[in-house]
């Protein structure tokens, strides 16, 4: 097993982050423009096998998500990412999973729960000295 540098210890955490930004952008932002600049310009959202390629059709996808109630302010569900792992290649990319909850709102006497679960299989690119997803799918 080789020592980690810095370097990699950073960009784990920036991969780490990216995951967490983009579960805190779907609850939280007013629109889903942030969280389709996540991506890579012709990055790839893919949910139930629809490939949603570039950050317009992702940015549309996420508007007809919001528009089910699956996310997004004021609807109240939640996003948690545990389990997240990320592996770096030879050839400056990375590959990462995570396992996501979606969580209903409190309502008035009952407490929040599960509504679906699933797992992130990710690719990672670095655009500009940021990581970006260039693949992102739902299972």
């Amino acid at each position: 097993m080789r020592t980690p540098t810095l370097q990699n210890l950073a960009d784990q955490q920036a991969l780490l982050d990216l995951g967490i930004r983009f579960a805190m952008s779907a609850d939280h932002e007013e629109t889903t423009k942030p969280t389709a600049a996540l991506f890579a310009e012709n990055g790839i959202f893919e949910v139930n096998g629809q490939k949603n390629t570039g950050r317009k059709a992702i940015e549309d996808f996420l508007q007809k998500m919001r528009a089910n109630g699956f996310a997004g302010p004021g609807v109240g569900t939640r996003h948690l990412i545990c389990n997240a792992r990320v592996v770096f290649d030879e050839h400056g990319g990375a590959q990462g999973s995570s396992e996501w909850l979606l969580l209903s709102p409190e309502q008035a006497g009952q407490k929040a729960s599960i509504l679906a679960s699933g797992r992130y299989l990710d690719s990672y690119e670095k655009m500009n000295g940021e990581w970006v997803f260039s693949h992102r799918k739902v299972s």
